[in-house]
């Protein structure tokens, strides 16, 4: 009794030289498998006749030595970290408000202060201050982050992390302070280089504070509680009091 055994299911470097073409004649089951294995160089040549002894023997095995080829090692499935990655990637595909992003930033609503003046400055977040940046909608806050505890939430669909990531900068100034080379190291002179003014922003979106619900920041006024432009203007630089928007600077993720 012998069955037909397809040489590319034992040796892949050989289905990849023959496509899958060569088979042999061998007995079924395990002597099969060593009968395979003791003639596969003999049944290789045979079949690669007409290409030369070097050439066949170099493809056969690795080199010029005309070693079996090793079987390629079984892929492992994905264990419990990996399958979850993979069903939140695919979930982001399909949730169409992440198609162009969902920001969604905590913002200081009162100031923090601190007795030594220094550190008030350079340590303390004030009313307006950026304290956090997310890259969705789903984060959750904590017990800890809401309007009582002084944090207000703003959402931007169709926004991306990205472009609000620079208001999250500390504001830096050369006070003289030089590496060993002799290059200028900027100290940080307080905690954010931008705020919010919370109070320039709509009366429908400001109510929102209070009752602890995210303010909606949409292109249009139609489709949340402000419009970008008037977050832009809203957004403003502590050292000379300029806005965003004044500066052109844009929330559009290709701007």
């Amino acid at each position: 009794m012998s069955e037909r055994i397809h040489v590319c299911e034992e040796f892949d470097r050989v289905a990849d030289f023959l496509d899958g073409l060569v088979i042999l004649d061998a007995p079924a089951g395990a002597a099969g498998a060593r009968a395979i294995a003791s003639n596969v160089e003999k049944a290789f040549a045979e079949a690669t006749a007409g290409l030369g002894h070097d050439h066949a023997r170099r493809h056969l095995g690795r080199g010029d030595r005309g070693e079996l080829p090793r079987r390629r090692r079984a892929r492992r499935e994905p264990g419990r970290r990996q399958r979850r990655h993979r069903e939140l990637r695919e979930r982001r595909l399909l949730d169409p408000a992440d198609v162009g992003g969902m920001a969604t930033i905590c913002v200081r609503t009162r100031d923090n202060t601190h007795a030594d003046p220094v550190k008030d400055r350079r340590g303390c977040y004030k009313r307006g201050d950026v304290v956090a940046l997310f890259d969705s909608d789903r984060h959750v806050p904590g017990a800890q982050e809401t309007h009582a505890n002084g944090f207000a939430w703003l959402r931007f669909p169709g926004v991306r992390a990205a472009r609000l990531r620079e208001f999250l900068d500390a504001e830096r100034e050369d006070l003289g302070r030089r590496s060993r080379t002799g290059r200028v190291e900027p100290e940080r002179t307080r905690r954010r280089a931008w705020r919010i003014d919370l109070d320039a922003l709509p009366l429908t979106a400001r109510a929102k504070i209070p009752l602890d619900q995210p303010i909606v920041v949409a292109a249009q006024l139609i489709a949340g509680d402000a419009t970008r432009d008037q977050v832009l203007d809203a957004l403003i630089r502590k050292t000379d009091g300029r806005t965003a928007k004044q500066e052109g600077r844009t929330l559009d993720n290709g701007g």
